[in-house]
């Protein structure tokens, strides 16, 4: 991540343990990655100031997710008009990541779905208290793949259509300066460099 300039941001839903986090903090991580509101409030409580909760956002947690980003650094996901418009009722300001699904078929708007970006990425604009950040996904079905050159080549497929999604973002509002965002243990732990993406997210190497 070092040599391509890339921030590390490793999700700590494999261990789910703030003494575990600390080793992080000893070779220079600042900022972590969770998978729930609660699991949020357990790091917050545990002195982590930057934290992305990398699920789309749940109306019914907003009044935790208020407190939470009284408190800290806060990232939010978000893929539908839904989601984007529950921003809103957040006072504090907010991270925002459009939730991107590159073929695990989970969560997230597809990344070649061009009018669905434009209209959840416009609902997100109208609370403008908050940052845009950029394209977030997590390639689960990087697990699938059996063996090493399949998966670097599955992170190669990944990392273009992720690049695809953020120029289609990118052409409805060109101020914005949109980062990728890749999680997964399984392809991020086979190449050598992430050239191309700003921010990864593996979980499962510690």
């Amino acid at each position: 991540a070092d040599a391509s300039g890339t921030r590390f941001r490793p999700h700590v839903k494999s261990h789910n343990s703030p003494t575990i986090a600390a080793l992080y903090r000893e070779v220079g991580v600042t900022a972590i990655t969770v998978s729930s509101v609660e699991m949020a409030r357990r790091f917050a409580d545990a002195g982590w100031d930057d934290i992305t909760i990398a699920f789309p956002l749940n109306v019914r947690a907003l009044p935790e997710l208020r407190r939470l980003a009284a408190e800290v650094r806060l990232g939010l996901l978000v893929d539908s008009p839904d989601a984007a418009a529950a921003l809103a009722r957040i006072e504090a300001p907010v991270d925002v990541w459009l939730d991107i699904d590159v073929g695990y078929g989970r969560t997230g708007v597809s990344w070649d779905d061009g009018a669905a970006l434009a209209t959840v990425l416009a609902v997100a604009q109208r609370s403008t208290r908050h940052c845009i950040r950029g394209v977030l996904t997590h390639a689960g079905h990087a697990y699938r793949v059996p063996d090493v050159p399949a998966r670097v080549a599955l992170w190669a497929e990944v990392t273009d259509r992720m690049g695809a999604a953020r120029d289609v973002l990118a052409g409805q509002d060109t101020a914005l300066k949109l980062k990728i965002s890749v999680g997964d243990t399984a392809s991020c732990g086979v190449v050598s460099r992430f050239d191309g993406v700003d921010e990864v997210r593996p979980g499962n190497f510690v």
